[in-house]
């Protein structure tokens, strides 16, 4: 168990693992994620995730992509919504995130270069 007791419900097509890291914990993506509605499968992770970033005071959440083959738009509307709301919260309470991508699959670099212009201060992209 991780040290925010975060737990993701795994489907058969995907998973994510918590693990703790330094200041964090990461969120290590696997499978993919072509449902029609994926925020019903997505939106509570994401926001149990921030409340317990905020309340324990983390500051970093390395999200790691690498094995994650697909994340379809209707998932990274999820992904900006929960970057949007740690946005909105003060400074020191912020977390910051560390996109951990895969070269070969585009739609990452895309994807978290796209989130990377929305809060610019708050994401690094690590591309392996």
């Amino acid at each position: 168990m991780n040290k925010l007791n975060l737990n993701f419900n795994s489907t058969g097509k995907f998973n994510i693992d918590v693990q703790d890291v330094d200041e964090g914990v990461e969120l290590v993506f696997r499978g993919l994620v072509d449902d029609k509605d994926p925020e019903l499968l997505l939106s509570n992770f994401f926001d149990e995730a921030h409340e317990k970033l905020v309340k324990y005071e983390c500051k970093k959440v390395e999200l790691n992509f690498r094995n994650l083959v697909f994340l379809n738009s209707s998932g990274i509307k999820v992904l900006i919504q929960w970057v949007t709301k740690d946005a909105s919260l003060s400074s020191e309470k912020r977390y910051r995130y560390v996109m951990k991508i895969n070269p070969n699959f585009h739609w990452q670099g895309n994807s978290c270069n796209m989130l990377k212009m929305l809060v610019p201060d708050l994401i690094l992209i690590l591309s392996s």
